[in-house]
């Protein structure tokens, strides 16, 4: 199998470098790494050796910045792999990516499951992180149906994502494209997620949108979503904006050390729900367009 990696990075050239790093120490290389930024700041200072890189230059947002990936991707290509800028890999990740998809033909995609997801509010080293994968051991894989995907590894064969691509409305950091992009696959058969792809997400904060903005579309992206259709219901709705809205209450009324009690410590829920407020505000005007983020302010 032919395996395209492709990583979506702005602002973070550190913690992209090491993520890189973690690539190319895989037992099974990957056959084409795309890595798609905003301009020549996000670009590691250091060279990454014993992986050949393909940059690409693209407007920001996740959305368009893997759709421009994609579109590069070799006509060889049978699996993509979309890797967010701050994840550690397990060493054995693509070998298990690969034996997976071969052994599973009716599961177009995948994620596999976080050993630890914002581990220490996002601020875990990559070091720590690469000796937890080492040290911990391994158990029975589990794989299980799931809705959508998890945007810190997601991967589809490729024959499908370039059908169905991200939706580039989503605008900046694309809050539930993932998800989006999941619930499209299932048109080409089973979406999943995977223990045995092995990865640790560290969350690492800075570079992508402020508070304000992710208060934005915690509120309008799902709106827009369940007004698309496509498999987007009042389930979504509730387990989505409504619990982030009182998430967001609550911490701005000094609840959330019981309500929230896992909140990273960047987490500034006053900015957030003044986003929501905007979001909703738009909502009722009949604005349901997740590209409003653009103009809320920083």
């Amino acid at each position: 199998m032919y395996i395209s990696v492709i990583i979506a990075s702005v602002g973070r050239p550190q913690i992209l470098g090491e993520t890189l790093k973690s690539v190319a120490r895989q037992k099974r290389s990957p056959d084409e790494v795309i890595l798609v930024v905003n301009s020549q700041a996000d670009l590691p200072i250091a060279p990454v050796f014993g992986i050949e890189i393909k940059t690409l230059f693209s407007e920001r947002g996740s959305s368009i910045q893997r759709n421009r990936g994609l579109e590069n991707t070799s006509p060889l290509s049978d699996i993509v792999v979309f890797l967010d800028d701050d994840v550690e890999l397990s060493e054995d990740y693509l070998s298990k990516v690969e034996n997976y998809m071969e052994l599973n033909p009716d599961v177009v995609g995948f994620s596999g499951i976080p050993v630890l997801n914002r581990p220490q509010d996002g601020l875990m080293p990559h070091s720590v992180a690469r000796e937890i994968l080492k040290a911990q051991p391994l158990s029975p894989f589990t794989h299980t149906d799931q809705k959508g995907l998890y945007g810190c590894n997601m991967v589809s064969r490729t024959y499908a994502a370039r059908r169905e691509k991200f939706d580039e409305n989503l605008a900046l950091y694309a809050l539930l494209e993932d998800r989006d992009f999941g619930i499209r696959l299932r048109k080409y058969g089973r979406v999943t997620e995977y223990s045995g792809a092995r990865v640790i997400h560290l969350g690492t904060p800075g570079g992508r949108v402020s508070q304000r903005q992710q208060g934005y579309t915690q509120i309008m992206n799902p709106a827009y979503l369940y007004k698309k259709g496509q498999g987007y219901n009042i389930s979504d709705i509730y387990h989505g904006p409504i619990k982030s809205f009182f998430a967001n209450v609550a911490g701005v009324l000094g609840l959330s050390k019981s309500l929230t009690p896992n909140d990273p410590a960047y987490y500034n829920r006053s900015e957030r729900l003044h986003g929501n407020f905007i979001a909703m505000r738009d909502i009722l005007r009949g604005k349901i367009n997740p590209q409003g983020v653009r103009h809320v302010r920083k």
